[in-house]
């Protein structure tokens, strides 16, 4: 009798478990949109003064966000990088950088090549901060017709929800280290870790053309290829000064 109640919960506790295991992966469950390249843009109106023949970034702020505006004025389809633009990525550490030399902290949604996949693992893997992982992200691209533009809203509540959270970090980045590579290194900084206040920088990846990167067997059959298009990306920097928002670090 022992041994047949022994057996019983164990059995017990082992369907505990996977159900456990299986309410964790619905609620953590990344996206797994790959190269859906959603077409986004709106029309630039006549009255719009946005320069010719170019790629532009404006940004304006709200009392609870922040709102991105990419023009693209060329006569050609351009590839927004958009794999980030996720509420589960906006607060992660790997977006957050502080240049510790230069004095910037930059929320860079520039692709980090060796974590973005073709195909995502059927494993979920997944912790709080670490919502860049390898195998967990594909590539995706919002597509911006010539002469249209399209809006990004990050809402603060995303973008800063860790900034008091110690199980939280930033990455500690130097002028050595290629942050394209993924070579980063945590650390959780205060006002205190730093003597002056920093400058704020958004940073985005913009492509002319992602065939390569948006062709599933590209990645093993033309590797040099694949390579050479995840790494011609065009980075745009934009300089920005809260106004509505409150950051230890920067104001």
């Amino acid at each position: 009798m022992n041994n047949k109640i022994r057996i019983a919960n164990i059995i017990l506790v082992v369907i505990s478990f996977f159900w456990k295991q299986d309410l964790l992966a619905q609620e953590i469950q990344l996206p797994r949109n790959y190269c859906s390249n959603p077409e986004r843009g709106m029309s630039i109106s006549q009255g719009e003064n946005v320069l010719n023949d170019t790629i532009l970034i404006r940004q304006r702020e709200e009392v609870d966000r922040i709102i991105f505006q990419f023009y693209n004025t060329t006569s050609e389809t351009v590839f927004l990088f958009s794999s980030y633009f996720e509420d589960l990525y906006y607060s992660s550490r790997h977006l957050h950088r502080v240049d510790t030399n230069s004095l910037e902290y930059k929320i860079s949604f520039i692709p980090l090549n060796p974590f973005l996949k073709t195909i995502s693992s059927d494993r979920i893997k997944f912790v709080a901060r670490d919502a860049v992982i390898s195998n967990q992200n594909l590539y995706d691209f919002i597509k911006i017709q010539p002469y249209s533009f399209f809006e990004l809203e990050i809402p603060y509540r995303l973008l800063f929800k860790n900034i008091d959270n110690e199980d939280s970090c930033v990455s500690v980045i130097d002028e050595d280290q290629n942050t394209l590579f993924g070579n980063i290194d945590f650390q959780i900084l205060d006002k205190k870790s730093v003597k002056s206040k920093l400058d704020l920088q958004f940073e985005f990846a913009v492509y002319e053309s992602v065939d390569f990167l948006c062709n599933r067997t590209a990645y093993w059959e033309a590797s040099k290829e694949f390579e050479k298009q995840a790494m011609g990306l065009q980075k745009f920097i934009v300089p920005v000064q809260l106004e509505y928002f409150m950051h230890s670090l920067i104001n």
